[in-house]
């Protein structure tokens, strides 16, 4: 990653091609996962490596959509979650990469940035932060995510009910409906 992020190798070079078609899912998670944790530590990045990051994360996502067995390449596309959270990237590109993401594995990482992140997007993008809030809930069989999430999923769907959306506002409704349902009663004040 450190050699494709400048550009010293392309994404066909057998170095990037070899590592990503023999390592298992764990350790593609890391690289993906480095790429995004250096974007967030880094003031600012150039378009020309934006571009060039973006044509690795199309392939890699391509590559999961593409298999069998979308749930081997987990770890790695919750990655993309650090990604999402450098807002490094066009806002409308990464909400779309975010809920492909959601839509194969309902997992990004690290969640609590996730909801951070998507938070401050609410008010810009309601529905489709709704949507990305329901894939976590929906996925999330524990509670857990839902809960240190809590904060945030709020603000989410305030922000959706206060809109001019109405399908960002059925999408709300929609949600805290199927989480009351589940047992989280506390965000049945949000109906209000």
């Amino acid at each position: 990653m450190i050699f494709y992020w400048p550009g010293a190798i392309g994404i066909d070079d057998p170095l990037i091609t070899t590592f990503f078609a023999r390592v298992p899912d764990e350790v593609r998670s890391h690289a993906i996962g480095y790429i995004g944790r250096s974007l967030a530590d880094t003031a600012t990045v150039s378009p020309k490596i934006l571009e060039r990051l973006r044509e690795l994360w199309t392939w890699r996502l391509r590559t999961a959509q593409a298999s069998k067995d979308a749930l081997s390449y987990q770890q790695e596309l919750a990655q993309f979650g650090w990604w999402f959270c450098s807002r490094k990237f066009d806002e409308t590109w990464s909400i779309q990469q975010l809920s492909a993401v959601l839509d194969a594995t309902g997992v990004a990482e690290p969640d609590f940035k996730v909801s951070e992140t998507l938070e401050m997007l609410a008010t810009t993008y309601p529905l489709a932060c709704v949507q990305c809030i329901t894939r976590i809930a929906e996925a999330d069989r524990k509670g857990w995510t839902t809960m240190a999430s809590r904060d945030q999923f709020h603000a989410i769907l305030r922000s959706a009910i206060a809109s001019d959306n109405t399908d960002a506002k059925n999408a709300a409704v929609n949600l805290i409906e199927y989480l009351v349902a589940r047992g989280d009663f506390e965000y049945r004040q949000l109906l209000g």
